[in-house]
């Protein structure tokens, strides 16, 4: 378990977390951090990713520990533009 510190990169928001288990994955986080109102769920086109420790961005389902997550780290989130929807 781990204390880590969510940063939202577009407002610079940080949010404590405490306890946290680092063999949860990113998309496991993302999705708590949207339950529980920390981040606001995105329109279409639009989804929010986990930066990994070395300022990686992958869109692959990892865990925090792969993503070298350790206690104490600050997780920045970002926001990432999907494309458009093609038109009929």
């Amino acid at each position: 378990m781990a204390n880590l510190t969510v940063r939202e990169a577009s407002t610079g928001s940080e949010t404590p977390l405490e306890d946290v288990n680092l063999n949860i994955t990113n998309q496991e986080l993302i999705e708590g951090l949207i339950d529980g109102r920390v981040l606001r769920p995105l329109t279409g086109g639009q989804k929010h990713l986990v930066v990994a420790r070395d300022n990686s961005i992958s869109e692959d389902v990892q865990t925090l520990a792969q993503l070298g997550f350790q206690d104490g780290d600050v997780v920045k989130i970002v926001t990432k533009d999907v494309g458009a929807t093609p038109r009929p």
